[in-house]
């Protein structure tokens, strides 16, 4: 969640730029952002897979400030976006894909080994005045928040879950934390392999706002 509260403000400095950006560049990661085991989820799964994709990611993010990153933004009439490619060795590690408006956005988060993608993780937020709010004048704000994990070995699903939470703004943290994951049987989690493939392409071009305003 933190990741949207900082797009939604970072969307205002977009709407001054009508083109994209390139930068390689060799960045220091915040350290809320660098955490190992941040966005991973407790999957309530003890299994191998599982443990290795963990320690793939926790060394990703471990990696992230000593790897070369290529940074890209781009503004689409309003609808702005950004992306973070994490290669080391011309091998894309990581890819975290945001977008959104004034009133809502996602982040999108690939971890890859080698080829292969290891987990996804999608988080969905958006605010609206609340229409019960006790001051028209100066109404209160409530906040919707989705969390999903996709957990992939070989290319195939082995795990997704989903949670969601919806309230005041002030309580969307502690909502979030005590809503519980459900599986998503029907996740085969082919849109994430086919978005991954045309991400890695905007990693050749540079279009990233050919990508964001299709």
């Amino acid at each position: 969640m933190q990741k949207l509260y900082f797009f939604f403000i970072v969307l205002s400095l977009f709407s001054c730029s009508q083109k994209s950006k390139t930068d390689d560049k060799q960045i220091q990661s915040n350290p809320s952002q660098n955490s190992a085991t941040e966005n991973f989820g407790t999957t309530g799964d003890s299994s191998t897979t599982i443990l290795n994709i963990r320690a793939e990611y926790q060394r990703i993010k471990s990696d992230s400030a000593k790897n070369k990153h290529v940074f890209l933004e781009a503004d689409c009439s309003g609808f702005a976006g950004s992306i973070d490619f994490q290669v080391e060795n011309d091998k894309v590690r990581r890819i975290v894909y945001s977008s959104g408006s004034d009133h809502g956005g996602s982040t999108e988060e690939y971890y890859l080994r080698g080829d292969s993608l290891l987990f996804v993780f999608i988080e969905d937020g958006g605010w609206m005045f609340d229409v019960n709010s006790k001051d028209p004048e100066n109404p209160s704000t409530i906040d919707e928040s989705i969390e999903t994990r996709i957990y992939f070995e070989q290319e195939k699903v082995i795990k997704a879950l989903h949670k969601q939470a919806k309230g005041p703004t002030k309580d969307i943290f502690a909502l979030m934390a005590k809503a519980k994951n459900e599986n998503l049987a029907n996740e085969n989690g082919e849109k994430w392999l086919k978005n991954l493939q045309e991400l890695k392409q905007v990693l050749k071009t540079k279009r990233f706002e050919a990508y964001l305003c299709k």
